[in-house]
């Protein structure tokens, strides 16, 4: 497996981890409506964070600011990994055959 394969594994594993241990089911179950949808739009069109590095490092951060109980610092981290996912998906978007900078895709069926 390339490392992009290797890290989405190892970031739903995560995120499952964090999710599983607040014991919020529903929050797991959407995660893996999430995940695949994320996975698709990754063999399609998205691209993985440049620096794989640097997304350990803040995964790494979210577990440290769990851990030592920091609520309000595990909250603005995660916020802030969800932005950089967020950014990445609208990229994705804009980058979709059939579209242009700025313009959604035509819905399936529609002309």
């Amino acid at each position: 497996a390339d490392a992009g394969q290797f890290f989405m594994e190892e970031d739903l594993g995560f995120h499952r981890t964090i999710y599983e241990a607040a014991g919020n089911r529903l929050l797991l179950k959407l995660l893996d409506v999430f995940w695949d949808v994320y996975k698709r739009l990754r063999d399609q069109t998205l691209h993985m964070p440049k620096d794989l590095a640097a997304e350990v490092c803040n995964h790494e951060a979210i577990l440290a600011a769990i851990e030592a109980r920091q609520v309000d610092e595990a909250r603005r981290l995660m916020s802030d990994h969800f932005d950089g996912i967020q950014t990445r998906l609208l990229e994705a978007q804009i980058r979709r055959p059939g579209t242009t900078e700025g313009q959604q895709p035509a819905a399936e069926g529609q002309d």
